[in-house]
C-alpha cells in the first residue's frame, strides 16, 4: 500500500521539466537531473566583448538549485531556448560529444 502511496506522491512533486525565471538561464543539467539556474549576466552591451573590446559584463551573484526526474530511458537536457530543462531520449553517440 505505501509503493503506491510513494509513486502518487512522486507523480505530482517530481518534475520531469522545469523552467527558469524570466532574466536566468540554466547552468546545464547533469545526468542524475541536479542543475542549477542562474542570473543572466549585466554590463554596458558596447563592452561586450566584441571589436576588440573586453568583456565588462558582471555577473550577479544567487543560484536557483533544482532537481528533474527522468524515467524510461530519458536524460535530461537543455532546451535550445537555453531556460527549461526537461526529458528527452538521446543516443549517447549524441550525449557524448
Amino acid at each position: 500500500m505505501i509503493q503506491y502511496i510513494l509513486v502518487v506522491l512522486c507523480f505530482f512533486f517530481c518534475p520531469s521539466d522545469i523552467s527558469c525565471p524570466p532574466h536566468w538561464h540554466a547552468e546545464g543539467v547533469r545526468l542524475d537531473g541536479l542543475g542549477s539556474c542562474a542570473p543572466n549576466p549585466v554590463g554596458d552591451p558596447d563592452w561586450d566583448g566584441t571589436w576588440l573590446r573586453p568583456d565588462r559584463s558582471t555577473q550577479p551573484p544567487g543560484r536557483i538549485w533544482y532537481r528533474i526526474y527522468c524515467t524510461g530511458g530519458e536524460s535530461p537536457v537543455v532546451r535550445d531556448d537555453g531556460m527549461t530543462v526537461g526529458c528527452q531520449h538521446v543516443s549517447y553517440d549524441t550525449r557524448m560529444r
